[in-house]
C-alpha cells in the first residue's frame, strides 16, 4: 500500500492549508530519480536521517527512501490513469455517473472498473 508520506514535517507541511509547492520542491531535492537508487544521500544519512519522521515500526536506515519517496510516483501514475480513463466513463454532459456525497464509494470504483479491488477502508470523504 503506497501513500505520499511527509517525512519532513519539521521543514514543510502538507494537507489542507499546507505548502504543497514547498513539499514538491523538497521531494525533488531528495527523491528525484536523477539521483539514482536511494535518492539524494544527503537527505537520508547523518543528521538529516535522524530528523526524518516515519512510522515507528520502520527502521530509518532501511526504509527512509521507500517511505519518503516511493509514494509520489505511485500517486502520480494513479492520477494520470484516472484522468486517461475518465473520458470513457463520463456522460455527454461531462459528468461522472456518481454522486460524490450520496452514492457509496463502491459505485465509483465499479464505474472505473475497479470493483474487484474495492476496499472501503481506502475511501473517506474529505470535503
Amino acid at each position: 500500500q503506497k501513500r505520499v508520506y511527509n517525512c519532513w514535517p519539521h521543514l514543510v507541511t502538507i494537507g489542507p492549508g499546507g505548502d504543497w509547492e514547498a513539499f514538491l520542491d523538497l521531494w525533488q531535492t531528495c527523491c528525484n530519480p536523477a539521483f539514482g537508487p536511494g535518492g539524494n544521500v544527503s537527505c537520508f544519512s547523518g543528521e538529516a536521517l535522524g530528523k526524518l519522521r516515519m512510522p515507528r515500526r520502520l527502521i530509518k536506515e532501511d526504509f527512509a527512501y521507500p517511505t519518503c519517496c516511493e509514494g509520489m510516483p505511485f500517486y502520480q501514475e494513479a492520477w494520470r490513469g484516472v484522468h486517461q480513463l475518465l473520458p470513457s466513463v463520463i456522460d455527454a454532459r461531462r459528468l461522472v455517473p456518481f454522486h460524490i456525497v450520496k452514492d457509496a464509494p463502491v459505485k465509483l470504483s465499479a464505474s472505473l472498473g475497479l470493483q474487484d479491488e474495492f476496499k472501503a477502508s481506502a475511501w473517506r470523504q474529505i470535503h
